[in-house]
């Protein structure tokens, strides 16, 4: 994100780590880059995790945070 000089939004960042067989080195390849959320919807998972998620985390950043916004959503409970 850096290199790409994406400082401020959501992202997504894929990459591959292996470990080599024969020489024990761990390798890292970079598979995606992008300026956007994962493509599937983590929100209910995230909520009943963590207590928030990524969007509501990215919203409150550009428009101020309030008693009113990520806590009052309701979401459907994870079991």
């Amino acid at each position: 994100l850096e290199a790409l000089d994406i400082r401020w939004g959501l992202s997504h960042v894929e990459v591959i780590v292996t470990r080599n067989a024969e020489t024990g080195s761990i390798q890292v390849r970079l598979v995606e880059v992008n300026c956007r959320q994962h493509n599937t919807d983590f929100m209910p998972l995230t909520n009943a995790c963590v207590g928030y998620n990524a969007l509501d985390m990215v919203l409150a950043a550009y428009l101020g945070d309030s008693d009113e916004s990520s806590s009052s959503h309701e979401y459907p409970e994870v079991n």
